[in-house]
């Protein structure tokens, strides 16, 4: 069973559908894009789990409270809860400086960054490209948060998060 399944078990990830889909679709192609730009295991394990903190989900699920994170950690693993975690905390800043603060490792900004930017690049795919609901110029000011953090990427990150907002900015 994987990560995703074995989480579902126990809270609930897929309450309602937004844009046509699942919260767990959403997960699921996060991950997915993080395989195909290269990242390691656990960056990609935590991009399959990476909004379950998340009180005010826009799926409206109750997801998993920041309270069961012991519980988390026994179903992942350590390194994987913590990109999680981090991840619950910034992305809903309203800009990603703190994360580039002495505060964390660079491997964790690097690790982050990747999940913040396919979080967004995912989505763009899904309700600009696939479902035709939004524009890229619709994309620009989420597009635009992730700026500070896109140094921190890996290459070919980098490399389709300019491409979309080059497309948002025409």
């Amino acid at each position: 069973m994987n990560l995703l399944s074995q989480i579902a078990l126990y809270y609930e990830i897929d309450k309602n559908k937004l844009y046509g889909r699942h919260h767990s679709a959403h997960l699921i192609q996060t991950a997915g894009l993080l395989r195909k730009y290269g990242c390691r295991k656990n960056v990609i394990s935590a991009g399959l789990i990476h909004s379950i903190y998340d009180s005010n989900s826009v799926y409206k699920n109750k997801g998993v409270p920041k309270t069961d994170r012991k519980n988390i950690i026994d179903i992942a693993n350590k390194e994987v809860e913590e990109l999680v975690y981090y991840y619950s905390l910034l992305h809903a800043l309203e800009n990603y400086n703190y994360i580039l603060s002495d505060t964390f490792p660079e491997q964790l900004i690097s690790d982050l960054s990747d999940i913040l930017v396919c979080d967004i690049i995912e989505q763009i795919i899904w309700c600009v490209e696939e479902k035709k609901f939004f524009t890229y110029q619709d994309a620009y000011d989420h597009l635009n948060k992730l700026f500070p953090v896109v140094s921190y990427c890996r290459e070919n990150i980098k490399k389709d998060y300019h491409h979309y907002l080059h497309a948002s900015l025409t």
